[in-house]
């Protein structure tokens, strides 16, 4: 199973990279809900347990997989360089209620009701407008307990990743940029090979990708219709958003 992403022209002047606060906190959640898949988190996962078993993040903890898909609308494609937790909390906000409805009847088709407490389920397949409000509070939450306290320390990271990859592409082009992205991730003939994905093949057509380095999303490899997730070896994670509607997924 392999996901391709065919360039064109001008899809390399298009690559742009990108930080996203909240695309780390989903990362960093996804991390606190399988600790056990995830060993180099351990000394964080420690600091962060008991502050985090205060808070209220039941229907984030529904609708965000520990593997797989999830809703896509809970990881937006940051919108540059500088962008603020509260910039894509409101891309979040910002989705359209039939977005949202449809993704989350797709989580709601992918649980047990019978795992899921009844009040999470109905609010899972209720009101769409009520249930994007609860989950930007709580992502907001989640981003203050998991990540705002280690964000400098983050950023600098980021954007040394930023710095190294920026160097590669402009030496290199594509090919040097995705020489060491991740092992499964192959550049051959104008197109980027990311195997054990979902068979698809996405054409860029002069789109290009933001590429958004992150510190909890290693190692996993996946994309969806608005970005895609390849990580690195020796740094930090990349995660490569594509536009959305692009027809692809894990």
């Amino acid at each position: 199973m392999t996901l391709v992403l065919r360039f064109g022209r001008g899809d390399a002047s298009r690559c742009q990279f990108a930080v996203s606060p909240l695309q780390e906190t989903m990362s960093a959640f996804v991390v606190l809900k399988s600790p056990a898949r995830h060993g180099w988190y351990l000394t964080w996962l420690h600091t962060v347990r008991d502050v985090v078993a205060e808070l209220d993040l039941g229907l984030l903890g529904v609708v965000a997989p520990s593997k797989g898909h999830g809703p896509d609308f809970l990881w937006p494609s940051p919108a540059g360089p500088r962008t603020t937790i509260e910039d894509d909390l409101a891309q979040v906000r910002r989705t359209d209620p039939g977005i949202v409805a449809a993704e989350l009847a797709a989580q709601a088709r992918r649980l047990d009701p019978r795992t899921v407490p009844d009040g999470l389920y109905r609010t899972l397949t209720g009101d769409p407008l009520a249930a994007r409000d609860t989950l930007v509070a709580q992502q907001r939450l989640a981003w203050q307990a998991l990540v705002a306290p280690l964000w400098d320390r983050i950023r600098g990271l980021l954007d040394a990743d930023i710095t190294t990859r920026s160097r590669q592409l402009a030496d290199g082009g594509l090919e040097g940029l995705f020489a060491d992205l991740h092992q499964r991730a192959v550049w051959h003939n104008d197109e980027l090979h990311l195997t054990g994905l979902r068979h698809a093949v996405v054409d860029l057509r002069g789109r290009g990708l933001v590429l958004v380095p992150t510190a909890f999303g290693w190692p996993h490899l996946g994309i969806g219709p608005t970005d895609s997730t390849s990580a690195s070896p020796r740094r930090s994670c990349t995660r490569c958003s594509a536009p959305r509607g692009s027809g692809s997924g894990p």
